[in-house]
């Protein structure tokens, strides 16, 4: 289809029982679906008033060309009404389901769904072309080469399938010029249908941990939908297009292979434990996933907002993954010293692991809840598992400064502004956030102990060559991966 569709038509809005002519239009390179529904006046209603207004499940499309077309969850803007002429009302729209015609909103059920993320080709290294040299070793042949299919069983419900496709190629007369394409599908399949809500979120999941191991944005291209209703004479489903708006605009963010914190090999020769870890583990982590991924989605965040941002997402990864009770954290801190250190109960703390426990628990006396010093404290110190010796402050001075830095954007205090970072060197702070949050996440999902620290180590190294700290130049960490 093209990129952008116009289709005028009925729509029917069973939330009020009626039918109101209409306009859509749907952009899918920007990802913007615009209903505009016109009322027109008559003597009984001479303004021609639509009665929906807010938000409503879905709106049934008949269009003049005799197709259908279901929209849902709709946000329905107010009405500009002209007087004896006619009302209009503009109505965004998120998905637009291509030929599909239902009753009611409990019948968008579907066991299966399929998507294009986009430049995930190289991340997957499951298709790529190449020249073959033919026999006659004059002449060079394009080669299309792609492996099998992969298969993940997330739950019980929900397998995940990866395919390789080759695409349609393309050429015109009058040009030298010609376009193969290849694609790398996912497929979500149900063993029970489910609502639509559900496979987005399974979705979005996905998503995420793209963004995490790519190391870069990644944004939803396409999704097709299989419904029952769309069988062929041959007995099988077939798939529609599911147009998609008021989605974050953005580009993929090329990338080389190194520079990714892991990829689909990573995920495969783990007995898939990663990928089921990741799901498993997703609605806890969800609120840190997102805070996280502000660094690569939103191209134009302020580094104060990314730091603040980073800071609470350090925060929120100990509270749900290590301690939410003082006396547990201190119980569970001493504890690990004394394995870490071989000492029994009865021994006693010397000066030197007493100078870690006060990192690990950076608690006033009065403080009857886990500050957010001892948390850093604890992540920084990563339980001794990876120490995180690139910092070119103290590490005491480096928690501390981040505590002030945070401190003072969200309670400002003037007395306090020379204690913070300074500006020009935000980017590097939060450059390091980055790679403490990196470890962290590939933990949690199970990612092989040497890749993390080889991977961390790589991340931290392009932070040091980004802020070059002798003539104080510095390059977007973020950007120049």
């Amino acid at each position: 289809m093209e990129s952008k569709i116009t289709s005028h038509g009925e729509w029917y809005i069973p939330e009020t029982d009626e039918t109101i002519s209409g306009t859509l239009q749907i952009n899918k390179k920007s990802k913007q679906i615009i209903l505009t529904l016109v009322a027109l006046a008559t003597e009984n209603d001479p303004l021609g008033k639509i009665k929906v207004f807010g938000r409503t499940d879905f709106i049934k499309g008949k269009l003049s060309s005799g197709g259908n077309i279901l929209l849902f969850d709709c946000n329905i803007g107010g009405q500009h009404q002209e007087l004896l002429r006619r009302t209009t009302v503009v109505v965004t729209v998120k998905y637009a389901f291509w030929n599909l015609d239902l009753n009611d909103k409990q019948d968008l059920e579907f066991k299966k769904a399929k998507v294009n993320f986009g430049e995930i080709i190289q991340w997957s290294g499951l298709c790529a072309f190449d020249w073959e040299i033919q026999s006659d070793q004059n002449t060079e042949m394009l080669k299309w080469e792609c492996k099998d299919n992969i298969k993940f069983d997330i739950d019980d419900n929900l397998k995940l399938e990866i395919e390789p496709q080759l695409g349609p190629q393309s050429y015109y007369v009058t040009s030298n010029e010609m376009t193969i394409n290849q694609y790398v599908f996912m497929y979500f399949e149900y063993l029970e249908a489910v609502s639509w809500n559900v496979i987005l979120d399974d979705i979005k999941t996905l998503n995420s941990l793209l963004i995490l191991g790519m190391n870069r944005s990644v944004y939803i291209d396409e999704i097709w939908y299989f419904h029952e209703s769309h069988i062929s004479q041959h007995g099988c489903i077939q798939e529609m297009e599911v147009f998609q708006g008021n989605f974050v605009e953005g580009k993929h963010q090329p990338g080389i292979w190194h520079d990714y914190l892991f990829d689909i090999n990573d995920l495969v020769n783990n007995n898939f434990n990663c990928l089921k870890n990741w799901y498993s583990k997703y609605e806890k982590l969800r609120v840190i996933v997102n805070l996280y991924e502000s660094a690569f989605v939103f191209k134009d965040i302020s580094m104060e907002i990314l730091f603040l941002n980073l800071a609470q997402a350090l925060e929120t990864y100990h509270a749900r993954f290590v301690s939410d009770n003082l006396n547990e954290y201190i119980d569970l801190v001493d504890d690990f010293l004394r394995r870490t250190f071989e000492l029994s109960q009865e021994d006693e703390f010397s000066e030197h692991i007493g100078s870690y426990r006060k990192i690990l628990i950076a608690q006033d006396a009065n403080k009857k809840f886990i500050t957010l010093k001892s948390r850093l404290g604890y992540l920084f110190l990563a339980k001794f598992e990876f120490v995180f010796s690139f910092l070119d402050y103290n590490r005491g001075d480096f928690i501390q400064t981040t505590l002030d830095t945070r401190n003072y954007f969200t309670h400002y205090s003037a007395d306090k502004e020379n204690k913070i970072f300074p500006k020009e060197k935000l980017p590097y702070v939060n450059g390091i956030l980055i790679a403490v949050l990196q470890y962290y996440l590939l933990k949690e999902i199970g990612i092989d102990e040497n890749k993390i620290a080889e991977k961390v180590g790589q991340q931290i190294g392009g932070i040091e060559t980004a802020y070059q700290l002798d003539n104080k130049v510095f390059i977007n960490p973020i950007e120049s991966c």
